[in-house]
This record gives structure tokens, sequence and C-alpha cells, in this order.
């Protein structure tokens, strides 16, 4: 059953992508240099052979004025047409601003389901964020603690060498290193 959701976003991202850029009579060259992404990553996009990270897919979804929740989860070729010109092309006349429930393909189940997997890898995305802001904090303090370590390091072995001297300086006292 996952890997049928799974499928199916695949199957309407890769089809409303196509779609929505055909809309804006865009080729795909313009559609990556739009999104500072490579031409041939547009075209696996759209023949499903790749899918677009969290990032990636809302930048795309921003580009083309949808929500990420209809890039994936609606066919928008299945949407209600805005009514201008009922012999034009469907795909100059799709509205893609519409409400997630309207002519789903899916089953109302399965795109709730993908809704809330999506809300779960955005918040998940965050806690990465997160903790890749942590950990990164605690390699800096490391390093700057390793330096430390050298430098107190180099310290102790001057001092080490200076008690000998210190001690001929001082009339023969006890001149032993621990």
């Amino acid at each position: 059953m996952k890997h049928l959701k799974l499928l199916t976003f695949v199957n309407f991202f890769a089809n409303n992508l196509k779609l929505l850029r055909k809309q804006k009579r865009l080729n795909q060259t313009e559609v990556s240099l739009s999104l500072g992404l490579k031409r041939n990553t547009i075209s696996n996009y759209e023949t499903s052979h790749s899918e677009p990270d969290l990032e990636t897919l809302q930048n795309i979804a921003s580009f083309f004025d949808i929500s990420i929740d209809q890039l994936i989860t609606i066919e928008i070729e299945d949407v209600h047409l805005n009514g201008e010109g009922e012999g034009r092309e469907k795909t100059n006349n799709v509205h893609p601003n519409v409400h997630p429930n309207v002519h789903l393909k899916a089953k109302k189940g399965e795109n709730l389901q993908l809704s809330e997997l999506l809300q779960q890898v955005k918040k998940q995305d965050k806690i990465i964020a997160t903790l890749s802001v942590a950990v990164n904090s605690m390699e800096a303090t490391n390093s700057r603690l390793l330096e430390e370590i050298e430098r107190l390091k180099l310290e102790n072995n001057r001092l080490k060498k200076e008690i000998p001297q210190i001690g001929q300086e001082m009339g023969g006292a006890n001149t032993q290193t621990a």
C-alpha cells in the first residue's frame, strides 16, 4: 500500500509538472533556469525517473503558484476548468488554485495520509536542520577545545624543559620533572 501511495505521488507530480510547464508555455530549459536546476532534472521529474527533495518541491510549487499539496495529491488535468473558451486545449485552461478535494483521482483517505506524511516530513526537516546547527556548533566547540588542548600540551612541554634550568638557578634544588 505504501508503494502505491508513493507511485500516486510520483505520477501526480510528474504529470502536473509537465502540465503546468506547458500551461505557462515554457520549455524544460526555461523552467530549469528559473529554478536553478539542470534541464535533464526537469525531464527526469516529468518522466517519473526521479523525485525532488522537499526544498526543490517547495520551489517548484512556488514557481507555479500552487501549493505542494495540490502539486502532489491531485491530478490537475482532471480539476475543473476555468470556463474560458471550451474549445481551448486543457493545458491552457487549467485552474490550479482549487480546493484539494475537487476531482481527486486517488481516494480521499489516501490524499489525507499523503498530506499527513508531508507534514511529518516538514517537521522532520525542521528537526534535522536544528540538529545540524547543533552538530555544527558542537564541531566548532570541539575544534576550539582541541586547539586549546594542543596549546596546553605545548605549554606543558615548555615548562617541563624550564624546570631543570630554574632549579639550577635556585642553587641545585630538586630538578626532577614529573
